[in-house]
């Protein structure tokens, strides 16, 4: 998971119901140990205003979630700096508006003295609250991506998380010592997974290194590649054949001599495959 694919999450009804169930229930449950306080004390404080006043932040937050999300699978970029700043400010302006809306409605509920102008709000708003509300909305938002993501990586679409699958791709960008240049995936025999990267292997042992996740490369990956292990992806051209070993494990055999694992789990796939030459 990187913060450059941030948002690349599909907006559906399901995930944006289960944000609201999840965000409004936080919400009542934060708002008990302030009812259990008042009541123990006995605070002559209005119940209904920390109740609304928590409802309407909570319900901010579940609303704030597809919004930022739809707007930065917009955003047609992949820099890490430009998507950053585009966050933070995105979540500036949501909790401003958050801000004044929070004041106007306290205000139509009577507990808001009468008389301000919609100026006077914007600064009342902001200069009450906008830093110290930064990190309450930031957070939670963050938290929930966070989860949203990890499901997609599990493949659970429980909370209706779906990544936005892009076209497959026919090159892929490589940075190499502040060099940038295209490899053609026609020319890759396999990718192999190396701890937070991925060796590209090419003719001559040539292999090059980028930075993603196997999970997120094979859902690029043209349809004469195939995963055959969870640290290898393949270029079926480049298949000799396959080998059964005593131990009950089986390899592909590649045509540069190396011979790849395959997983139990995978191998009626592969085989299958290369019999039919479906690639």
């Amino acid at each position: 998971m990187h913060f450059s694919d941030v948002g690349k999450i599909e907006i559906n009804q399901r995930m944006i119901a289960w944000s609201f169930i999840v965000f409004l229930t936080i919400g009542l449950l934060l708002f008990v140990p302030d009812l259990i306080y008042i009541r123990t004390h006995q605070i002559d404080y209005p119940i209904y205003k920390g109740l609304l006043s928590n409802l309407i932040k909570f319900t901010s937050i579940a609303l704030l979630i597809p919004l930022l999300f739809s707007c930065l699978n917009r955003l047609n970029t992949q820099n890490l700096v430009i998507r950053v700043m585009f966050f933070l400010l995105l979540l500036l302006g949501f909790i401003l508006g958050h801000l004044i809306l929070n004041e106007f409605i306290q205000k139509l509920a009577g507990f808001r003295p009468p008389g301000k102008t919609l100026m006077q709000l914007v600064e009342y708003a902001s200069l009450r609250g906008l830093e110290a509300q930064f990190f309450s909305f930031t957070l939670p938002v963050l938290g929930w991506y966070l989860v949203l993501r990890i499901k997609i990586e599990k493949g659970d679409a429980t909370l209706g998380t779906k990544p936005i699958l892009d076209e497959p791709l026919n090159e892929i960008l490589v940075k190499n010592n502040g060099k940038s240049y295209w490899v053609q995936l026609a020319n890759v025999s396999h990718l192999e997974s190396n701890d937070y990267y991925i060796n590209l292997h090419q003719p001559n042992n040539r292999v090059d290194l980028i930075r993603r996740s196997m999970n997120e490369v094979e859902k690029q990956m043209p349809p004469y590649f195939m995963r055959i292990h969870r640290s290898h992806i393949i270029n079926m051209h480049f298949v000799e054949g396959i080998q059964r070993e005593k131990s009950g494990g089986s390899r592909v055999l590649m045509k540069d001599g190396k011979r790849l694992p395959i997983s139990r789990s995978r191998y009626q796939s592969v085989k299958k495959r290369l019999i039919s030459r479906n690639f």
